[in-house]
């Protein structure tokens, strides 16, 4: 169980995971939360570096492809993402993993802010039956 508050020498509460580490003071610098942000940027960066240097080997491989639309729609490159996770889709239209490239380009057109694509995307992946 994670605590809601954390004790501090002078008996005051603050406040706890999510909070501003437990009491102590926030260091100059980004805000809390900022640097959490930052560090997952990076690390979808680097994934898709290692996408690219994937597909650079082998073109074809539907699974890096939909992989590189999953973290490219994580960045907010929703069109590079949908381009992506289509291209998987006609690459390997059987694969089991086509029910999570949909996916990829609901969440991809629901940060382009094209809502009426996302809602549509998802309707169809509810009414897909994922094996």
């Amino acid at each position: 169980m994670v605590p809601l508050a954390v004790p501090v020498q002078d008996g005051l509460a603050q406040p706890g995971p999510g909070g501003n580490d437990g009491g102590v003071p926030p260091a100059a610098g980004p805000a809390p939360g900022v640097q959490d942000a930052q560090l997952v940027g990076r690390q979808l960066e680097d994934a898709v570096a290692e996408c690219e240097r994937g597909l650079e080997i082998n073109p074809n491989n539907s699974d890096l492809l939909g992989n590189l639309g999953a973290y490219l729609a994580g960045l907010g490159k929703s069109q590079e993402a949908i381009d992506a996770c289509s291209l998987a889709l006609r690459l390997n239209p059987r694969s089991p993993g086509n029910f999570w490239r949909h996916i990829n380009i609901a969440i991809a057109h629901f940060t382009a802010a094209n809502y009426a694509a996302a809602l549509q995307e998802s309707k169809n992946v509810a009414r897909s039956r994922a094996h």
